[in-house]
């Protein structure tokens, strides 16, 4: 597939996963993307090597989450929404410099989202996305990206597509691992070990 081409699907639907084994190049696609629609798009991008945390000055400025367009606070909706009730920083959240922790990675997705606005025409990008997080977590953010927080597209790296076995079916991700491409209506499935990627 043509990689100009391959842009083009993407943009056409609000998902993309790319799918396959360690050292098959999803995080050299995923770089490639972010650098080309970084141009002319507002782009969030979380590289597999990323590290969690905000200063406190970057958490005093968004309680609210102004893209839900109602000010829901923040840690009240993340704990409602995603059932978290051990992150121990939560209710402590502002007596901390700098807070790091494999347990707040929801709370850095939503807040960086926070801190970008919001904006219709964000594009999300992230790499490993599955990294930390449960399936029934990270299949709920993913739709919760587009539905609740506006973003316009989301791009993400995965080696085990078993683990969003909620949004598709035994049948489906069968396809999914046999096929080159995969799409419906919300998702593109790019298997990356049976696709050869003219760049």
């Amino acid at each position: 597939m043509n990689y100009n081409d391959m842009l083009i699907q993407i943009t056409k639907r609000p998902i993309t996963i790319i799918y396959g084994f360690n050292n098959t190049g999803k995080t050299t696609l995923i770089k490639q993307l972010y650098n080309d629609l970084k141009l002319s798009n507002n782009t969030i991008f979380f590289p597999s090597n990323r590290k969690f945390g905000f200063s406190k000055e970057e958490i005093d400025s968004i309680d609210t989450i102004n893209s839900l367009n109602n000010n829901v606070n923040i840690i009240d909706f993340i704990k409602t929404r995603y059932s978290i009730e051990d992150f121990f920083a939560l209710e402590n959240i502002k007596k901390h410099s700098f807070i790091t922790s494999g347990y707040l990675q929801v709370v850095n997705y939503i807040y960086t989202i926070a801190l970008h606005e919001g904006s219709p025409d964000t594009i999300l990008l992230i790499d490993n996305f599955e990294l930390n997080l449960h399936p029934l977590l990270l299949n709920k953010l993913l739709i919760d990206f587009i539905n609740i927080f506006n973003v316009k597209h989301v791009i993400v790296t995965t080696f085990d597509i078993d683990k969003y076995n909620i949004m598709f079916s035994i049948k489906d991700i069968a396809s999914i691992k046999s096929e080159q491409t995969f799409s419906n209506n919300n998702f593109n499935i790019i298997n990356i070990e049976r696709l050869n990627i003219d760049y």
